[in-house]
């Protein structure tokens, strides 16, 4: 995973202990203590390293021979970092190896060439395969989640109005009973975090808020003194 890490010695045969050493760190633990990614990275793919010098033992260097290798889910326990680095990683490592992987995180496909990703879509109860007919070189994580996983990036907008309309629905009431203000006070306390967390990532949308604020008091500082008796 392209780590500065080494095999520091094998300690039992059975059970099985291997030590690690991480040289960024200067630091030597047995392979247990690591987290389950670690683990798992260096479980699977030490399996795959077995069987390919087991199909290919006759040869010098088998990791250069064809293979076909199927792995499902393959983001499971990797770390962000890991899931955006590891199809690099194998196809370097197992240049002739043609891979077919599942997965369900964005991070795996980013940057990926032309026809390497197949969207697998439902429809009448069939299952319609479609290859990425462009690079996804450039690709934000935004684009990947909306263009291949199909997650709308419209929902905090639509939350956000969805609010809006529910309190000014209650607003615009004549008279308000006990449980409407509550609810107006809950539903209002629900879109200032919502405009805050939207605010957060969004520095387009966080100058309109300020920008509204600043509307909303100048509208009040109006109506403050248009209130006020005109001196004669």
């Amino acid at each position: 995973m392209q780590e500065s890490i080494q095999f520091a010695g094998l300690t039992s045969v059975d059970p099985l202990e291997l030590w690690i050493e991480q040289q960024d760190f200067q630091q030597t633990l047995p392979l247990h203590l690591y987290s389950q990614g670690y683990q798992a990275m260096m479980g699977w793919v030490g399996y795959i390293v077995q069987r390919v010098f087991e199909a290919y033992s006759g040869l010098s260097n088998p990791l250069l021979q064809s293979a076909i290798i199927i792995i499902d889910e393959i983001d499971q326990l990797l770390h962000i970092k890991w899931q955006q680095k590891i199809l690099k990683v194998l196809t370097d490592f197992f240049p002739k190896t043609q891979w077919i992987i599942t997965t369900h995180s964005p991070m795996v496909v980013t940057g990926l060439d032309q026809g390497q990703v197949i969207q697998l879509h439902q429809h009448e109860g069939k299952f319609i395969a479609e290859a990425n007919s462009v690079d996804l070189w450039l690709w934000q994580y935004g684009d990947v989640v909306r263009y291949l996983f199909e997650v709308s990036p419209e929902a905090p907008k639509i939350r956000e109005q969805q609010l809006l309309e529910k309190i000014s629905a209650i607003k615009q009431l004549p008279e308000q009973t006990l449980i409407q203000q509550q609810t107006l006070t809950r539903l209002e306390v629900q879109l200032d975090r919502v405009q805050k967390s939207r605010a957060f990532v969004d520095e387009l949308y966080a100058e309109q808020q300020k920008l509204r604020a600043k509307e909303q008091e100048l509208e009040a500082l109006i109506t403050l003194l248009s209130q006020k008796p005109t001196p004669h």
